[in-house]
């Protein structure tokens, strides 16, 4: 059961990564010559950039579910390996969120990124504390 969960969280970081990069590919034509690529507390972009960092948090989104992927999980115990499965979900979520909300902005039709953003933060830090703090470490 937890290979299959381990198999889900792939196919859904991926398709993370996936969304990321065509969503990046398919606005790259029309996104003005600046795009936000810094956001404040509240969402709203407080440092702007070239068009050609579209492709920043892509790269980003990838390379982090590398890494994921990269981390040597043969002798760890059910709870790292589900930690890291969720959290690879989580964080390519998050990211492919930022992408499409940077993208959003840049093109007028939003002023700043949505509250998800802080529901994926929150999801991240509640994994982390939960697998950290509450389950056996052996």
């Amino acid at each position: 059961m937890l290979n299959q969960w381990i198999v889900l969280a792939n196919f859904a970081g991926a398709a993370f990564v996936a969304g990321a990069w065509w969503i990046a590919w398919m606005n790259r034509n029309v996104l003005p010559p600046k795009i936000p690529i810094h956001f404040g507390f509240t969402g709203a972009p407080n440092r702007w950039g070239p068009r050609a960092m579209i492709w920043t948090l892509p790269v980003v989104t990838l390379v982090v579910f590398i890494l994921y992927l990269a981390v040597p999980l043969a002798h760890a115990s059910a709870g790292i390996r589900s930690m890291m499965a969720l959290l690879r979900v989580e964080v390519t979520g998050l990211m492919y969120y930022c992408t499409r909300g940077q993208i959003r902005i840049a093109l007028g039709r939003d002023q700043r990124l949505g509250p998800l953003v802080w529901l994926w933060t929150v999801a991240i830090l509640a994994t982390v504390f939960y697998f950290t703090a509450c389950m056996p470490t052996h």
